[in-house]
C-alpha cells in the first residue's frame, strides 16, 4: 500500500470514529432489568438486520424494541429504561478521526457503515457530517457489511479500484471480506495499532512526505 497513491479510505463509524459508552448495565440495574436484556432485545439479529437494510425505519426499530422488551418484562418500566438508553451518550474520537484524515490527504474519506435511517441526524448532532466526502449507509442501499455489494458500491461512488483503497473497521469479519475483495484492510483495535499498520506499510513505500 502506497499512501501517496490511495484514492479512497473506506472507514467504519462505530468503534472507530464514534464511541458508545456502555451505559446499558447501569440503566438495567436502575430499572430492575436483567443484565444484557436491552442489548439482546435491540440487537436481536433478525430485528437489527431489518433496520440496517432499510426494511424498517429507525423509529419502527425503536418501537419494536419497546414492544419486545415490554413483552419480556411487563412489570418493569421498560419505557423509561429505553428512553434513558436512547439519550445521546456517544462521542467522537477526534484523535482517531484526525489521524485517519491525515493518512492520505488527497484520498476521499468514505464512511461505510451498517446504520439505520437516523445516520445523518446522528452525524449532524456529532458535528462530523462534513468530514466525509461520501457516506454509504447500509439502510439506504439494502446491503450490509460484510456483503461484497457494499464494497463495490462504495468503490463505484469513489471511482476507484479495490487496490487503490484502504478499508478500516473494528469487526474482523468485515476486514476479512474487504481483503478478499481486494482492498487493503485493517482490523481496528486501537489508534496505536492503526498507526503501526500505516507506519509499516509507509516504510515499504516511502513518499515524499515521509
Amino acid at each position: 500500500m502506497d499512501r501517496s497513491k490511495l484514492k479512497a479510505i473506506l472507514c467504519d463509524l462505530d468503534g472507530v470514529i464514534r464511541i458508545h459508552p456502555n451505559i446499558a448495565g447501569s440503566i438495567e440495574q436502575k430499572y430492575g432489568l436483567p443484565t444484557g436484556s436491552i442489548f439482546s432485545t435491540a440487537f436481536e439479529p433478525g430485528l437489527l438486520k431489518q433496520a440496517i437494510t432499510g426494511k424498517i425505519s429507525d423509529i419502527q426499530w425503536r418501537q419494536a424494541i419497546f414492544k419486545n422488551l415490554s413483552k419480556k418484562f411487563p412489570k418493569q418500566d421498560t419505557k423509561s429504561a429505553l428512553e434513558s438508553w436512547y439519550e445521546p451518550s456517544s462521542y467522537v474520537d477526534i484523535e482517531a478521526l484526525n489521524y485517519i484524515l491525515s493518512i492520505s490527504p488527497n484520498a476521499l474519506l468514505v464512511l461505510v457503515t451498517n446504520a439505520t435511517s437516523r445516520l445523518k441526524e446522528d452525524l449532524r448532532a456529532l458535528s462530523i457530517i462534513d468530514k466525509f466526502d461520501i457516506i454509504v449507509n447500509s439502510s439506504q442501499i439494502g446491503f450490509i457489511k460484510p456483503d461484497t455489494e457494499i464494497f463495490s458500491h462504495s468503490l463505484e461512488l469513489a471511482k476507484c479500484k479495490p487496490e487503490d483503497a484502504l478499508f478500516i473497521d473494528d469487526k474482523i469479519e468485515n476486514t476479512d471480506a474487504a481483503a478478499k475483495f481486494g482492498l487493503f484492510a485493517h482490523h481496528y483495535t486501537s489508534l496505536v495499532n492503526l498507526k503501526s499498520y500505516i507506519s509499516v506499510n509507509a516504510a515499504k513505500y516511502p513518499t515524499s512526505s515521509n
